[in-house]
């Protein structure tokens, strides 16, 4: 009566003949609602469930054993409540079978497996590879993006160390210093190359964090990777594009310096060309006015030649 849990006895047919105060408080009923109810009209499943009817069919069928499955009060009970149930068969003086009915609250554990059902399907539904691993790199978690990128199904990889799978490739030593990595709890990110269950070589981006209890104790490590391989091919050809392009450019400005050294000898030549031209404009001009003196000098000496008086050569001079 001072079990924390819910009990009740029952003949085969599931009538209950007499129960603890938990029971009744865990299906939200009186003493007198459970006593002479049979445990059917106080308990349902779903479809996914036992039926509490096949429940005691079963056991009325064998001798020994129990049997355990999920089920919900029915109202004036609380629906939402999740209650745990465990039947075992029992062997009183009196003739018949009794059965023991035992019942707690499952709803904490029914709420944390139905969050684990959702965290779970949000890994499988996630763009990348997402590794779970122990602390001697088993695999205990591969979802759906991991087979795409490694092959692998989770059957396959599950329970299998990276040794065997995408890691198989590494050296001692490298392997070593993951296991390493793995029990130091370190996060990292890296890229790396890895072989897929076809012998293809990926290269992924990895990023690692430790993985902890509920106590904070260090139990594994969880793997992000995502496959740049399509990204690595783009850098190298971005990389050889920009080597190409530097080497044009760097003819380009060789040719440029070359042409900067011929544009200035070509000014140097043109200026020299115009002080030349200068000095053979002065020169020119100089010899015209030589020539023109001539040309005065010779008709001043005709003028001289024809003068017979002292005053007409005056006037000429």
């Amino acid at each position: 009566h001072h079990s924390p849990h819910g009990c009740a006895v029952t003949g085969p047919e599931g009538v209950i003949l007499g129960c603890n105060t938990a029971w009744h408080d865990l299906l939200g009923r009186v003493h007198t609602d459970c006593v002479g109810k049979a445990v059917e009209s106080l308990l349902w499943t779903s479809e996914d469930l036992v039926e509490v009817g096949d429940a005691i069919g079963e056991l009325n069928r064998i001798a020994t054993g129990a049997l355990v499955f999920d089920a919900r009060p029915v109202p004036p009970g609380d629906p939402e409540r999740c209650i745990s149930v465990s039947v075992v068969r029992i062997e009183p003086a009196e003739p018949g079978p009794r059965y023991l009915w035992q019942i707690s609250d499952s709803t904490r554990r029914e709420q944390f497996e139905i969050r684990a059902r959702q965290l779970e399907e949000v890994l499988q539904q996630s763009g990348d590879s997402i590794v779970v691993k122990d602390l001697n790199a088993v695999v205990t978690f591969w979802n759906r993006e991991a087979t795409s990128l490694y092959g692998f199904t989770p059957e396959e990889a599950i329970g299998r160390p990276l040794r065997e799978l995408h890691a198989a490739e590494l050296s001692e030593a490298d392997y070593a210093r993951i296991l390493a990595r793995i029990r130091a709890g370190k996060p990292t990110s890296t890229t790396a190359e890895r072989r897929k269950k076809s012998g293809e070589l990926v290269r992924v981006a990895d990023k690692t964090s430790p993985l902890t209890d509920a106590q904070g104790r260090l139990t594994g490590e969880i793997t992000i990777a995502r496959d740049v391989s399509a990204m690595h091919r783009a850098e190298e050809s971005l990389r050889s594009a920009q080597a190409s392009l530097e080497a044009r450019l760097k003819v380009i400005r060789e040719a440029n310096r070359k042409l900067a050294r011929e544009v200035a000898s070509r000014r140097r030549t043109e200026e020299a060309l115009r002080d030349a031209n200068v000095t053979l404009e002065s020169t020119v001009r100089q010899l015209e006015s030589f020539h023109h003196d001539d040309e005065v000098l010779s008709r001043m000496a005709e003028l001289l030649q024809s003068c017979t008086q002292r005053d007409e050569a005056y006037t000429v001079v």
